[in-house]
This record gives structure tokens, C-alpha cells and sequence, in this order.
């Protein structure tokens, strides 16, 4: 009896034998994926060798296959220089998208460190805004009413320099008039 070796790390997979599948039943490769549950696309990333595919999905699809439990029909056990470099370049651009998100990440924690804050502080905090509101709140009835005052202030004094003015003006006209009337009193006592 011949002793089937158990497949305990991911593989690269033997497109050949996939491809001879679908060709022979007429089914897509998203019919397939559809079929054993998988998400669209994984498929096409194991026969790309982007992605090794592991040991419970490799029996999985011997199974959805024909071959029962005999998965080592679908390894492909002496991959190629291109497959090796296929998957390579596909772990570093992984590798690099995860790299950049991290970096990303650490920059956005960094500038928004939150505070930890207990339940008094926050009280604090709340008061010292209700205080600020009120503040502002009297600052702007303060600006109003020193606006207004110095519009109605405005009006009083150009009414009262007004009022001065034509105080002035007739004081200025009767002293005029005294002094001709007190002008013709003298030249009618000296003639």
C-alpha cells in the first residue's frame, strides 16, 4: 500500500492540471471560486504563484476536482524561476503596501494622540468652556453696547456742538448788535 504524503505548508500550485479542469467542464474560474467559497480572484492569485496556496484549500479544491483526497496531483513540486519570482515580487509589494500603511498609521496616531482623561479633569475641561461661552458672550453684549453708546454718544455731541454753535452765534449776533447800538450812543453824545 503506497503512503500518501501528508501537505503541511502552503504550495505552488499546478495551473495545468486546473486549467485541463475548467477547460473540461466549461466552468469559469469564478464559478470555481464560487463553488468552494472562495472570494473572487484568489483563484487566479494561486495560478499566478502571487499567492501559495495552503494545505486546507489545496484539499478543498482536490476534492471539488475529483481527485478526493489526493491533493499531490496539484502541487507543483519543482516550480519554475518565473514562478519563484512571481511570487517573490508579489510578497515584496504586499510587503510594501503593509510597510507604507503602518508608517501611515503610526503618522496619523502621532498627530492625534488623545488624551487620557479621568472623569474630574473632563469636568474641569467642561466648566472651564461653559466658562469661556459665557465670557464671549459677555464680551459681545460689552461690544454691542459700546457700539451703541458711541452712536447715540455721537449724535449728543454733534446735537450739543449744534446747540453750542447757535448759542454762539447768537451771542455773537447780539454782541454785534450792542456794540453798534453802544457805537451810535457815543457818536450822538459827542456831536
Amino acid at each position: 500500500m503506497k503512503k500518501v504524503k501528508s501537505i503541511s505548508k502552503p504550495q505552488y500550485l499546478k495551473k495545468s492540471v486546473v486549467m485541463a479542469y475548467l477547460n473540461g467542464t466549461g466552468k469559469s474560474q469564478t464559478q470555481l471560486e464560487d463553488e468552494l467559497g472562495w472570494g473572487h480572484g484568489s483563484l487566479s492569485k494561486y495560478l499566478t504563484y502571487k499567492n501559495l496556496i495552503p494545505p486546507e484549500r489545496l484539499y478543498q479544491l482536490a476534492k471539488a476536482i475529483g481527485f478526493g483526497s489526493t491533493a499531490s496531483y496539484l502541487v507543483q513540486y519543482n516550480p519554475t524561476t518565473a514562478m519563484e519570482k512571481a511570487h517573490m515580487e508579489e510578497v515584496q509589494r504586499v510587503t510594501a503596501l503593509h510597510r507604507k500603511k503602518s508608517k501611515l498609521n503610526e503618522e496619523h496616531s502621532s498627530e492625534q494622540a488623545v488624551p487620557n482623561l479621568n472623569g474630574s479633569e473632563m469636568e474641569q475641561i467642561k466648566t472651564l468652556l461653559i466658562n469661556i461661552t459665557g465670557a464671549i458672550q459677555q464680551n459681545s453684549n460689552l461690544m454691542h453696547k459700546i457700539v451703541s453708546l458711541c452712536s447715540t454718544n455721537k449724535d449728543e455731541i454733534i446735537g450739543s456742538v449744534q446747540s453750542l454753535q447757535e448759542r454762539a452765534e447768537r451771542q455773537h449776533a447780539y454782541i454785534q448788535s450792542q456794540v453798534k447800538d453802544t457805537k451810535k450812543v457815543i457818536k450822538e453824545m459827542w456831536s
